[in-house]
């Protein structure tokens, strides 16, 4: 799946596209979005190696791709129309699901003509990051997105925990 590459601050002030796109300074702390180098003789320039690479990943392309597939386009909707185990071997209510969840209940409240539709995705997002190589020193980190179709069923949301 393709992906693209955008120059930002290396404060986290702003991406480099759009409107910044052809910016060589931060439009709101004014640090250089590419990495500047001591020539030797006090003078600083700039290379064209950025700061910081913000990659990408269009999440529509992905979302298309789970509904190519009849079997697994109908099992995108299992979320409203899915047969659940209502209690476990104690009697008690289980939650199998998490459109069984009073959160998702909720949204459905307030957003009902969204939920209405049965193929509308929803998704978790959660990320987390880490120094590679186990340095702490470094100044150089990553953050994994990871994006999780919440539609499908039970089975299917342990095997397929992230869009590939």
């Amino acid at each position: 799946m393709p992906y693209e590459q955008i120059h930002a601050c290396e404060n986290g002030c702003a991406l480099f596209r759009k409107e910044y796109a052809d910016k060589d300074y931060c439009p709101k702390c004014k640090s250089s979005r590419y990495v500047v180098v001591d020539n030797g003789q006090g003078e600083k320039t700039q290379t064209k190696i950025p700061v910081n690479v913000l990659r990408y990943l269009p999440m529509i392309p992905r979302i298309q791709r789970l509904y190519m597939m009849e079997e697994t386009a109908r099992q995108m909707t299992w979320h409203k129309y899915g047969k659940r185990k209502e209690f476990d071997a104690d009697g008690n209510k289980m939650l199998t699901h998490p459109s069984d969840g009073l959160a998702w209940k909720h949204f459905d409240e307030i957003h009902w003509q969204k939920a209405k539709e049965a193929r509308h995705v929803r998704i978790a997002i959660g990320m987390d990051g880490f120094n590679p190589f186990s340095m702490t020193a470094t100044q150089y980190s990553c953050w994994h997105v990871f994006v999780m179709p919440l539609n499908l069923p039970p089975e299917r949301l342990c095997k397929e925990r992230t869009f590939s």
